[in-house]
This record gives structure tokens, C-alpha cells and sequence, in this order.
């Protein structure tokens, strides 16, 4: 047998594509823009190739915000200034952890207007950080729009930012995954508070005060008319009435004729005395039945003269529970993290086994108990108390130490 001497170049560009495209878009661009070839530069810069490009930068706010003017230049036109940013459809931001102080009001007009100016065929913007939130206020429509944008996935200083992306700056909008850290009550601007009829998917994180949910959240989910899928993980403070599924039929559902998919975890927290009709656990569970929502759980927990009222659909997705008490449902609790218990009734050992159990994925537990723990049980086998000793000094001290 012998063996031909063939060249990478000596492969047919129908051929090149199919090796590159194995390679991963991202490493062959870095690899391949510079090495002075035209015809490697010729092949990468390929519609057929660059058409499905995600982009990800990963860079830290405190070297961007300096040099916010020149963005684009920086990181962008290098080494891909010879790819046409036409081609580039999928755009995700990764900012690392600022350790500096800076005006966000002055960044987003900075940055991410250039983002759309730059990439004219954008439709999918995702822009992620610990802890990062921008700000759309007061911004002209001509700024951060787009006739093509179809997903956006963006944390928001306040509602009114959210008001100013659904404003008709971005019509083709179909995917809008928000989370809100500020749910103030002052609005600056008036803003197009028209149907979004091309809106299918729609996710939001906030916390808010049952004024606020009903007055802001409720009338914003009622634009959404051709709403398909809708995630839901809110927390609302001082509500009179805990949410259940015969307020989302009446006030949200109603609205959304195409809703097949709806998953959530909301939490309502009031005063006692403040509250108005207080139902149990099963009498909330059966007004989801009722509406044809059977994977549903609740938990409801009164405790300090308040009480607090989780509702999740089945199996839960949400990363962080709040203020339950001794008794949760035999569920688990897949992708929960952080967890905070708290009872006027003192907690038995029994239910950190509970936790244990129920809680693989916990990082950090909060416990809050007045009284004493009560003795252990007769029935927990030393073996079984000294495991999980253990198991919960060792998570904890994990966590400490990261």
C-alpha cells in the first residue's frame, strides 16, 4: 500500500466546511483569521459557515467600562473585522464580576447600542453577569433597536427598563427572558403600552409588592396575547390574597388563548393580620386541579405573625426557596442551592435527614428557630445522626471556603 502526500489546502472547499464545522465555529475563527492565507481567510469568512456563529465574549466590567467609547474597536474588530457582522446571528455577553463602581446608565448607551449597530442581523442577544443589570430608560427609539432581534436575555435595573425594551423598539421579538432587580414605583417616561402580538416566550424573575404585581406585572402579562410558553419566579410582599390558580385563570390566562406551557414558583408573603382569605395548602392545590393544572405542589407556612405562601409547578426548576417551615411536601428538590427554613415550632433532627433527602443539590442553608432544637427522636439510629452531621458540616464548610 502507499500513501498519498496530501496537503490541508489540497482538499476541496466542500470538504474544508465539513472539517472546520467539526472544529467548532469559534476556534477555527481565532485560528484561522490570521495566519495570512487568502484562501483560509476566504473559506472562514464563508456565509455557509459564519451564518450560525455564536459569539461569546467573556471580558470583566472593569477593563470595558474605561474604554467604553471604543468597544466595538477593541473586541470586535479583532481578529474579526474581516468577518461580515452581518453574518453574525447569535451574540452572547459574559461579564465577569465588576470590583469598581460605575454608572450603568452610561454604559448601556456606550455599549450595547453599538451592539445593534454593528451586528444589523442580530436575533439573538443573551447578556449575563453576577449581579449585572442594565438600564433602557429614557433612551430614543432609535437606540438598542432592531427590525431582526428575535430572543433577548437581559437583567434590568427597574420595571420602567422593562417598559422601554417592550416599547416597540424590538417588533419581531418572540423570546424575552428578563429579570428585574428593582421593582420601583416611579415611571419617567410614557411608553407604547401596545399588544406584543409576536411574543410566544416569555420568562421573569423580580421581586415586587402586591401593588406592584397587580398594577404592573398582571397588566404587562395581559399584552402577551399569543403568549405559548411562560416561566414565573416571583416574589410579592404585602398582598392581601395568596395567588392561586383561580386569580391567574381570571386575570392572566383569560389573556392567553395559547398558553400550552406554564412553569413557575411563585411566593406570596403577608401579615397576618393583613390578610384577607387565608387558604390551606390542599384548598389552593384544588383550585389549580379545577383550571387542569394537576402538577402542582404548595406550602404554606405562618410563622412570626406572618405567613408565606410558595406555589410551584411539578418537578420544581427553580435554585432558591425562602421561608418554610417544619413540613414540606416529599418532594425533590433537584436544582435548589440555597435554602431558608424557619418555624415558631422547634425543629426536630429529623428534618435535616428531610433536607438531606429532599435537597441534593444544596449549597447554603439558612436556618431561623427561636426555641431550642427539640431532643432527637428515639427512632433516629446514632449511625444515621452521625452521617449526617457530617454530610452538613462538610456542605457548609464548602461553601465557606469557595
Amino acid at each position: 500500500m502507499s500513501w498519498s502526500n496530501v496537503n490541508f489546502l489540497d482538499l476541496p472547499n466542500e470538504i474544508l466546511f465539513i472539517i472546520l464545522k467539526e472544529l467548532g465555529n469559534m476556534d477555527v475563527l481565532y485560528s484561522l483569521l490570521n495566519v495570512d492565507n487568502q484562501r483560509l481567510d476566504m473559506v472562514v469568512q464563508e456565509k455557509m459557515f459564519t451564518e450560525n456563529l455564536n459569539f461569546v465574549l467573556t471580558t470583566s466590567t472593569d477593563d470595558i467600562f474605561p474604554i467604553a467609547d471604543n468597544i466595538i474597536d477593541r473586541f470586535f474588530k479583532s481578529p474579526f473585522h474581516r468577518i461580515f457582522p452581518q453574518q453574525i446571528i447569535d451574540l452572547i455577553l459574559v461579564y465577569k464580576e465588576s470590583r469598581q463602581m460605575f454608572s450603568m446608565e452610561q454604559y448601556t448607551k456606550e455599549l450595547h447600542k453599538n451592539i445593534f449597530n454593528f451586528f444589523k442581523n442580530l436575533q439573538h442577544l443573551s447578556i449575563n453577569g453576577s449581579c449585572l443589570f442594565l438600564s433602557f430608560r429614557n433612551l430614543p427609539l432609535t437606540t438598542c433597536s432592531s427590525l431582526n432581534l428575535k430572543k433577548l436575555c437581559v437583567g434590568v435595573k427597574s420595571f420602567e427598563d422593562c417598559l422601554a425594551l417592550l416599547d416597540g423598539r424590538l417588533k419581531e421579538l418572540t423570546t424575552f427572558i428578563l429579570e428585574i432587580s428593582n421593582m420601583n414605583d416611579k415611571v419617567s417616561t410614557v411608553y407604547n403600552m401596545d399588544d406584543l402580538p409576536n411574543l410566544k416566550c416569555f420568562s421573569l424573575i423580580c421581586d415586587c409588592s402586591g401593588k406592584q404585581y397587580d398594577v404592573k406585572i398582571v397588566p404587562l402579562l395581559r399584552r402577551m396575547f399569543n403568549l405559548e410558553e411562560l416561566t414565573l419566579n416571583i416574589i410579592i410582599e404585602d398582598r392581601t390574597r395568596f395567588i392561586d390558580g383561580t386569580h391567574l385563570k381570571n386575570e392572566v390566562f383569560v389573556r392567553m388563548p395559547q398558553l400550552y406551557k406554564f412553569t413557575f414558583h411563585i411566593s406570596t408573603e403577608t401579615k397576618l393580620q393583613r390578610l384577607v382569605h387565608g387558604l390551606s395548602s390542599d384548598d389552593i392545590q384544588k383550585t389549580f386541579s379545577n383550571i387542569g393544572y394537576e402538577q402542582v405542589a404548595c406550602v404554606i407556612n405562618y410563622c412570626y405573625r406572618s405567613a408565606e405562601c410558595h406555589i410551584f409547578s411539578l418537578p420544581p426548576v427553580f435554585d432558591t426557596l425562602h421561608s418554610i417551615g417544619n413540613t414540606f411536601p416529599s418532594i425533590v428538590f433537584s436544582y435548589v442551592t440555597s435554602l431558608q427554613v424557619h418555624d415558631e415550632v422547634p425543629f426536630k433532627h429529623e428534618i435535616f435527614l428531610r433536607v438531606a433527602k429532599f435537597f441534593p443539590s444544596l449549597q447554603e442553608l439558612n436556618v431561623l428557630n427561636i426555641k431550642s432544637e427539640s431532643q432527637i427522636s428515639d427512632n433516629i439510629a446514632s449511625t444515621e445522626t452521625s452521617t449526617f452531621s457530617s454530610w452538613f458540616i462538610e456542605r457548609r464548610y464548602s461553601k465557606n471556603v469557595q
